[in-house]
């Protein structure tokens, strides 16, 4: 498949990969991943994958379990490190390789040297890759597969690929050490120049990346498309360039318009392509049940702590009643995401970040999400999007968020320090004027905005 038409010396490593006469396509394929597999560092470059993957994934309590699209965007984390693992050691095993076997860089690129060992890296390294989100999976079953999950997996091994094309083409312009510190810290380079988001295109190495729950968006398959095709354009463009090999000038010319055509694509895409990777689903809250005669529901993603949370949610419901106010007690409580922020009349949220860490579930936190109105949008922004961004919410709604979850704090555990050192904290409300507040906010009528001055 690689060198027929021409056979290396003896004395060449590139001999080695080399099929023997009469092969068919398929074992020529497994002979040159198994020769640079052999001779080459791609064996301690998948173990070396596997091992900074099963590091990321142990990060932060490994809070992605059960959720396979956060698990998808939690391993790219480690693409920072096994970036330039892979480029150094691709460079390097291109020279070792390539020694003597230049008079075959002139085939079809597709059959080049290069094109050998990159084609074993992205089996090897990125089979090992994807061994590691399988994994992963295995640990906590998913509940929902997304139909694009693939393509994201897809478009990581490509940036494998990528990383691998980068190194070969060092590989083959420079000696071997200096080779692979330049891939290293090439891919280095490109990995921070390109895998964060965008306003508005695609980022080339963007792969998620995210210590933030997936729960209510889902992969963008237009997105992931445009994106694997950038990255199998731009492995295109290094395996076509081939320093110091004479070509005809025509071949030359398509070589140079491939590069110039795939350089142009990703700056196109990076203005021009689909906004976001992820898109909003429409996932609601399924997984159901009765806490201190309120029905809570979660998403079946997080029912590994859902039981700890509706235990503490009981407390802190049972609470609020026993104490006369059951007024701020909702008919349902449903958890948040981040597409879906329920609300209204009877109805209250929760959000659950912190307890997929392995953190126990705060009464302050649960009282915040069953008070706090997300579900408002007094202009185009949610209330809590406008609290973060800046927009000029009123003193008074802060101040009646504080003493309502003051008060409710207070009633779980009178004893408990609500506000800083020496502070006495926000007087408390009474039953009805807590009441009332509610009532505001859960039906969006409050008054958010600040006035005019």
């Amino acid at each position: 498949m690689i060198a027929e038409a021409a056979p290396a010396p003896p004395s060449s490593p590139y001999a080695g990969l080399a099929p023997a006469p009469g092969t068919g396509s398929a074992r020529s394929w497994w002979h040159v991943v198994r020769f640079v597999a052999r001779h080459g560092l791609l064996r301690w470059v998948a173990l070396g994958i596997c091992l900074i993957n099963a590091g990321v994934l142990t990060m932060r309590g490994a809070p992605w379990r059960g959720d396979l699209t956060w698990l998808i965007d939690f391993v790219p984390i480690g693409l920072l490190a096994v970036g330039p693992v892979v480029a150094g050691a691709a460079a390097l095993d291109m020279a070792r390789f390539g020694e003597g076997a230049r008079h075959v860089e002139g085939m079809r690129f597709w059959r080049s040297p290069a094109a050998a060992v990159t084609y074993a890296y992205t089996i090897v390294a990125g089979g090992a890759y994807v061994l590691t989100i399988v994994v992963g999976a295995a640990v906590v079953p998913p509940v929902h597969v997304d139909r694009f999950a693939w393509l994201a997996v897809l478009a990581q091994v490509l940036m494998l690929a990528l990383f691998t094309a980068v190194g070969t083409l060092l590989g083959r312009a420079v000696s071997a050490v200096l080779a692979g510190i330049l891939a290293a810290v090439a891919v280095l380079a490109l990995v921070f120049l390109t895998s964060s988001r965008v306003e508005s295109g695609v980022a080339l190495l963007y792969a998620g990346g995210s210590l933030v729950p997936r729960v209510g968006r889902g992969f963008d398959g237009g997105y992931l498309a445009v994106q694997a095709l950038l990255l199998a354009a731009m492995v295109t463009a290094c395996l076509v360039i081939r320093p110091g090999i004479a070509r005809a000038g025509r071949i030359r010319a398509a070589e140079c318009a491939v590069v110039l055509t795939a350089g142009s694509l990703v700056v196109v895409a990076g203005q021009a392509g689909p906004d976001d990777r992820l898109a909003r689903t429409n996932a609601r809250p399924t997984d159901c049940a009765p806490v201190a005669g309120v029905t809570v529901c979660m998403f079946p993603e997080h029912r590994r702590v859902a039981g700890e949370v509706r235990r503490e949610l009981g407390v802190v419901l049972e609470a609020a009643r026993t104490h006369g106010y059951a007024a701020l007690v909702p008919a349902r409580v449903e958890e948040a995401s981040a597409s879906y922020s329920p609300g209204g009349p009877g109805t209250a949220a929760i959000r659950v970040e912190a307890e997929l860490e392995g953190q126990a579930p705060s009464d302050e936190g649960l009282v915040l999400g069953l008070v706090e109105p997300t579900h408002c949008t007094p202009w185009d922004l949610p209330v809590a999007e406008a609290a973060v961004s800046g927009a000029e919410l009123s003193e008074e709604y802060f101040a009646d968020l504080d003493r309502l979850v003051g008060t409710w704090l207070a009633l779980v555990d009178p004893d408990a320090v609500v506000a800083g050192a020496g502070d006495p904290g926000p007087p408390l409300l009474a039953p009805q004027e807590a009441a009332r507040v509610m009532e505001q906010f859960r039906t969006c009528t409050y008054d958010f905005l600040a006035g005019p001055g």
